[in-house]
């Protein structure tokens, strides 16, 4: 099979993760959308070139099995499950399982799984991906999927944007974050899982289809000129001081918040910011030049800078598409969309929309016309990977945070990217794979 630059400049950063001494944040949520794209991409290739990294994983938690405790933690055992299919080991199926009943035995709100932080019961878009995958990919008996993703949309989705918050409180009837913003990671993954579905015998519907080919139009409305987004979807209808207010009020807390900010642009320009937390992002004074491995922050003895992978301007978020100019459900996309978005970019939101653009176009769920649309996301995520001395790393992925919940102007400014995210380098994979498997389609047409 050939293989595109495009593939190819994929499969080397995943060489490159899987064999650097680098520390990877396994058993999580963001791990197993990684292992799961890899035995996707091995798969996809027709080798095994992953297969000793992914095996010392599973023979880790065959022999370790995760305390289960919430749906993000059963998460893992769609790569145990690729892998017990692959292996036919007996001791990958016992925490497959385990994880399927520990997702089907859970308490449910209006048939959702929910979380408890003690005060409040809540239902998160993640904590639904989460459990939707595992149960589709890993379970035998599938009955009651095909009508969750109506129950997600109820809960989650707004009716007017038709883009998902990150959670529901159901006892408050309040949907986080505050105002219309929404996590571009929450959405890009639904968007993903749902897809996914899509392809299930028996699984595609009218009203699946139709919340797929919405949201990927939703999610077009805020993608900027070059293909990129940014951490968030902001509605643009409302001013930018939304960021900081809940029903057209400040709360005391956001008011708390938001002077905070202010402070820290001033002590900027000043040149003090001695006694500013490294967790801010902001260089501490009167201190060594040592970096700070828990924050990637480097401290100095002048004070006051921000670190530029820190200082993101929250207003230039998204909007760069003008939605008038986007299709409507059924409607064909421009070729070439024209925008002046900008803001700080995310590759990992760019990469799975692509897949999902490309993945939903083929199969005919949307049309055509955002094959191209795809293709331009993926090109924005690729265009990103950076090279240093054979290093190779996908940058800027967006880092979660309960912040992102309560307070996104200030989660915009103050919370660190990462590199190297799983879940973003998982989100390239898809994408490559579905790029080059389209483009192969295309070249065995013409012949």
């Amino acid at each position: 099979m050939s293989r595109s630059e495009e593939l190819k400049k994929v499969i080397a950063l995943c060489d490159y993760i899987t064999t650097a001494e680098e520390t990877i944040a396994a058993r999580s949520f963001d791990f197993a959308l990684f292992g799961y794209a890899l035995c996707k991409l091995d798969e996809y290739l027709g080798e095994d070139r992953y297969y000793m990294f992914l095996k010392s994983f599973c023979d880790g938690y065959a022999c370790n099995p995760q305390v289960l405790t919430a749906a993000n933690d059963a998460a893992p055992a769609i790569v145990l499950n690729e892998m017990h299919k692959k292996t036919g080991a007996e001791e990958y199926a016992a925490p497959v399982k385990a994880a399927l009943e520990f997702l089907e035995s859970r308490q449910r709100i209006q048939g959702l799984p929910y979380r408890f932080n003690g005060v409040f019961r809540s239902v998160q878009t993640e904590t639904l991906i989460s459990d939707l995958l595992v149960r589709y990919l890993c379970g035998e008996n599938r009955q009651g999927l095909s009508e969750l993703p109506a129950l997600y949309a109820e809960c989650l989705m707004d009716k007017n944007d038709k883009l998902f918050y990150r959670s529901y409180m159901p006892e408050t009837r309040m949907r986080l974050p505050i105002g219309r913003n929404y996590p571009a990671r929450d959405n890009a993954l639904a968007l993903f899982a749902l897809s996914l579905l899509a392809e299930g015998e028996g699984y595609s519907d009218e009203g699946l289809n139709k919340l797929i080919a919405g949201l990927t139009q939703s999610i077009l409305k805020y993608q900027n000129a070059d293909g990129t987004y940014g951490g968030f979807l902001k509605n643009k209808r409302k001013s930018e001081a939304h960021d900081f207010l809940t029903d057209g009020k400040k709360t005391a807390l956001m008011r708390t918040a938001e002077n905070a900010v202010n402070i820290f642009s001033k002590n900027k320009k000043n040149g003090e910011g001695r006694d500013i937390d490294p967790r801010f992002g902001v260089k501490l004074s009167n201190q060594g030049g040592d970096i700070d491995p828990r924050f990637g922050v480097k401290s100095s003895n002048q004070g006051g800078d921000i670190d530029p992978r820190f200082d993101v301007d929250s207003n230039r978020q998204g909007g760069g598409i003008d939605p008038s100019k986007t299709p409507a459900y059924g409607e064909s996309p421009s070729e070439r969309l024209s925008g002046s978005g900008g803001g700080s970019q995310d590759p990992a939101i760019a990469a799975y929309y692509a897949a999902c653009c490309i993945k939903n176009a083929s199969a005919g769920i949307v049309d055509e016309g955002y094959i191209k649309i795809g293709e331009r996301a993926f090109f924005s995520g690729l265009n990103s990977l950076t090279n240093e001395g054979g290093a190779i790393y996908l940058p800027d992925v967006t880092k979660k945070s309960f912040v992102q919940s309560i307070m996104p102007g200030l989660f915009l400014k103050l919370n660190p990217r990462t590199r190297n995210n799983p879940y973003g380098v998982a989100g390239l994979v898809f994408a490559a794979i579905t790029a080059d498997g389209y483009r192969l389609k295309n070249q065995k047409a013409k012949t």
